[in-house]
């Protein structure tokens, strides 16, 4: 008989957790992850689109005694009805909240460190692919 009531029990709590999921408002938007190259374009919402214009590279080739350390910065320019913003994401700011787009938060995803350019190289730069973060609040 006790093994009766503790069944029920149980069964009873299982059902007042199969409830149905809470769900989300339009405000809740999904993360978006999106690697691009540079001179690369990406849709943000309507009306909206990112486009990455490229990198710059202040870090201190291999070999050379700095002063600065340096920092790698990825530009962007996001295009919406408000207007054109410029930014750059770094290690050390890397979110941008949009103000044209009201919720519009861009981040850096996971990015290797790509190597720096030696002081002497010949060729131009590599082109640095960088991964972002997009959210919508």
């Amino acid at each position: 008989m006790t093994y009766l009531i503790h069944a029920i029990a149980a069964a009873s709590l299982l059902a007042g957790c199969a409830s149905a999921p809470v769900a989300a408002t339009a405000k809740d938007q999904p993360m978006k992850t999106v690697t691009l190259q540079p001179e690369r374009t990406v849709a943000v919402g309507p009306a909206s689109e990112l486009r990455y214009d490229g990198v710059e590279d202040s870090r201190c080739p291999p070999g050379v005694q700095c002063i600065r350390a340096g920092e790698l910065a990825y530009k962007f320019t996001l295009t919406s009805a408000a207007g054109k913003e410029l930014f750059g994401l770094t290690a050390a700011k890397p979110a941008f909240d949009a103000s044209g787009v009201a919720g519009l938060t861009i981040a850096l995803g996971a990015n290797p460190e790509p190597k720096v350019q030696p002081a002497n190289a010949p060729a131009p730069a590599p082109a640095h692919p960088v991964t972002i973060n997009i959210t919508q609040k």
